[in-house]
């Protein structure tokens, strides 16, 4: 089967790499590798608020030029991107001719890059300043038309969403406490062609939605909170379509209840104790320490983490976790990552052992290996650097799906027991039970990382419990990982976006309940208000 667009891409890679060359004062470079990636996406945008809605429907089209460049001593690299690039069937002649003036803008990047290794070299003994690919295997996968997700929505529906402000709306002037809320549901279908100079090529399709509900609290002592619950993902356009059934009034009183139950709230503070992860906040912190495990941060030595760790124990626990793309009952499945290669589950970890890296073809080159499969990224173009210019969607070694199998594992209630014991034992007033999906992030260069539970209870020493709120989960993986004790036998999947500067990308997974001996919480009280946030404000 022949896709008419990515023989196209193709026609353009051919060109690129017969044409073009370079002066060296040494030899002629040339291109040695390029590969073209066109990505059509369509979104739909559907906020539902306590004071107003809005349906934002956009069509994306847009290109990433990839080219390496090789000289006598080794490759260098040049990249483009480029947005709003013209519709294939409407435009062919315009679409390829805008592609073309990125790639010659690619290779004069790579050769600049080449120099400027050339010279690096020159003055430094230090091993890997040119990069390296790795070999891998060619692949033809296309596959047949997609039928799009329709970004036309009916009066009714239009009705609906009106009727669902306008129950915010009365929820918000009901209860005090609660200062706004808002939903977000979010569409993305997404057509992506490839093809490299190796004979590489694939047209694939993928659709990803998500309702998530945001509520501003104003709890009794003044304090702002933003509580955050995702409704859920799906893969499935047409659950997307029935977004409202996920919205009705006993689904979102439950919500209400525990914000106004946030309300009542102290602030946690900051400090330390033994927690319990439920097993959602323990796939988010698992899937954040994958991301130290990015080959790409072990040969550039952003991140010196994990780095010489192959091959020895990183955790007391005997804890696995893998990294999983195959599984198609998880959200961030994909059969190909973005560079082509044929995805593939990988161990990371083994029994509490760093067996694996995640490796992209550069990194899994720079290391003396073969990729895994693990190139991911976002859009074409993402969010801005430091210098305010915006980052070319160059993909990046990154985890699909994380999986964490521990080799035993208890019951629910003697994590909960083992926790108390622990506090009494070691005299701390309480232990936290830590649960859902966290916001945060993980800082590569030191490890540290920040995330925001939406549900934090205290379990005191005589097994009470307290709801609490205002502080975030801190500290170094490689204690965390020190402090894992044991494991609950309550496993759940969960879905979610990762961000990194190769752009947001579906993820998911599955992990059990954590218990850690020790971890620290500080203090993120927020903005402090004494009176309801008047609507014409927001």
């Amino acid at each position: 089967m022949e896709d008419p667009l990515v023989e196209s891409l193709d026609d353009l890679v051919k060109e690129c790499m017969e044409l073009k060359k370079l002066p060296d004062d040494e030899i002629t470079i040339k291109p040695s590798f390029a590969s073209i990636t066109h990505k059509d996406m369509r979104t739909q945008d559907i906020t539902i608020s306590n004071n107003s809605s809005k349906i934002e429907n956009d069509e994306l089209r847009g290109a990433v030029v990839d080219v390496f460049v090789s000289g006598a001593k080794g490759l260098g690299r040049g990249s483009e991107g480029i947005e709003n690039i013209a519709d294939f069937q409407k435009d062919k002649k315009g679409m390829l001719a805008c592609i073309k003036e990125d790639m010659d803008t690619a290779i004069k990047k790579a050769g600049d890059d080449y120099f400027k290794r050339k010279g690096k070299a020159l003055l430094s003994a230090e091993p890997n300043i040119f990069l390296k690919l790795s070999k891998e295997e060619v692949v033809n996968h296309i596959e047949p038309e997609p039928d799009r997700y329709a970004l036309s929505i009916s009066e009714k529906k239009k009705r609906r969403i009106d009727s669902l402000s306008k129950m915010f709306s009365r929820i918000v002037r009901e209860n005090d406490a609660i200062q706004k809320m808002q939903v977000e549901i979010n569409a993305s279908d997404l057509v992506r062609r490839f093809s490299n100079s190796e004979g590489t090529k694939i047209m694939s399709h993928r659709f990803t939605g998500r309702c998530r509900l945001y509520i501003t609290v104003r709890t009794e002592d003044g304090r702002i909170i933003e509580y955050v619950d995702d409704l859920f993902h799906t893969k499935d356009s047409g659950k997307i379509r029935r977004f409202d059934q996920y919205l009705t009034q006993k689904i979102i009183g439950s919500k209400i209840a525990h914000a106004n139950n946030l309300a009542k709230t102290s602030p946690l503070g900051t400090g330390e104790c033994p927690a319990i992860f439920d097993g959602y906040f323990s796939e988010t912190f698992f899937h954040e320490l994958a991301h130290l495990l990015s080959g790409q941060y072990i040969y550039t030595k952003e991140s010196s983490i994990f780095a010489g760790k192959l091959g020895k124990p990183i955790m007391n626990a005997k804890i696995s976790i893998i990294d999983d793309p195959v599984g198609k009952r998880y959200y961030g499945s994909d059969d190909y990552d973005e560079e082509g290669v044929k995805t593939k589950k990988l161990t990371l970890v083994k029994d509490g052992v760093l067996v694996n890296y995640l490796l992209d073809r550069v990194s899994a080159g720079m290391l003396g290996t073969h990729s895994e499969g693990k190139a991911r990224s976002g859009w074409v173009m993402n969010e801005e650097d430091e210098t305010g210019e915006m980052l070319v969607g160059i993909p990046e070694p990154r985890s699909f799906n994380t999986i964490v199998q521990p080799a035993r594992l208890v019951s629910e209630e003697k994590l909960l027991r083992t926790m108390v014991e622990h506090c009494k034992k070691y005299s701390y007033e309480f232990g936290l039970l830590v649960m859902g999906n966290a916001l945060g992030g993980i800082e590569p260069k030191t490890g540290n990382f920040e995330l925001k539970p939406p549900r934090l209870f205290k379990i005191y020493a005589n097994g009470k419990s307290e709801l609490t709120s205002g502080s975030y989960i801190t500290g170094n993986p490689l204690y965390i990982l020190s402090q894992i004790a044991l494991c609950g036998g309550k496993y759940v999947t969960s879905s979610g976006f990762c961000g990194a500067d190769s752009g947001p990308v579906p993820e998911g997974g599955r992990a059990p309940s954590t218990f850690v001996k020790t971890i620290a919480y500080q203090d993120d009280s927020g903005d402090r208000l004494t009176k309801k946030l008047l609507s014409k404000l927001e």
